[in-house]
């Protein structure tokens, strides 16, 4: 009812809809019952970067969602229970948190450090131009303010690995490719863009909050657009900051 009304107050119909791009998180369930979902999470939603390198590469058409990510599934089906008259070659799916940091993120930089501070999640991506460099997620209740500043250097150091984020409770780290910078590539990482709707945990670090669109909560639009966009070789402007 809030959707159809959301639309109707656009001046939309259901009908009308062509496309549906939508996020949500999603852990996945591993069939090895040892493997954490945390780890399963940081080996599997992550490996699609490996090859293309970009953010925008996680959107996945509904019709080629796999097994092991439930949350992606039932959100697909939802969205075409409700959107009856498109297939599932309509609908696309992207995980909220990356759908976050593409929507904030700045193009026009040569490298830079993106924080999305969610409800349950806190995801920082090094990004260099377009691709990615490296992924660390925690869980947001973990945030420690000294700790979390060293995780983000050693990280852009090469120095964070994905086992030992795993102990400290984290989710872990994915690294696309070796990543090793400088001091002096680590300090033009900050003040580093910070997005989501626990930013206000860190404002006493080095960080510049960002609002694309003109507000916080369209960051997660934006980067399904973009990603979208991206995956059928379309021109994609608008205006972020």
């Amino acid at each position: 009812k809030r959707i159809e009304s959301l639309l109707v107050q656009s001046g939309f119909t259901t009908d009308q809809i062509e496309k549906v791009l939508i996020c949500c998180q999603d852990h996945g369930e591993p069939e090895d019952i040892s493997q954490s979902t945390r780890d399963f999470r940081m080996t599997t939603i992550y490996s699609k970067i490996q090859e293309r390198g970009r953010l925008e590469n996680l959107l996945i058409n509904a019709k080629d969602i796999v097994e092991y990510l439930p949350r992606h599934k039932a959100i697909a089906k939802s969205a075409l229970a409700f959107f009856n008259h498109l297939t599932y070659d309509d609908i696309f799916v992207m995980d909220s948190s990356p759908a976050v940091i593409l929507g904030a993120v700045d193009y026009g930089k040569i490298r830079q450090l993106a924080v999305n501070v969610g409800n349950g999640h806190t995801l920082a991506v090094i990004l260099k131009e377009k691709l990615v460099e490296a992924i660390y997620e925690i869980h947001t209740g973990g945030i420690k303010l000294e700790r979390f500043t060293e995780d983000l250097h050693r990280l852009a150091r090469g120095e964070l690995s994905h086992e030992e984020a795993l102990r400290s409770g984290g989710h872990g780290v994915f690294i696309r490719d070796q990543i090793k910078l400088e001091n002096s590539e680590i300090e033009d990482l900050f003040p580093m863009t910070v997005i989501g709707p626990n930013r206000h945990m860190i404002k006493s670090l080095n960080v510049k909050f960002v609002n694309p669109g003109g507000s916080m909560m369209m960051a997660g639009p934006i980067g399904l657009l973009r990603a979208y966009h991206e995956l059928n070789d379309l021109e994609f402007i608008v205006s972020l900051y």
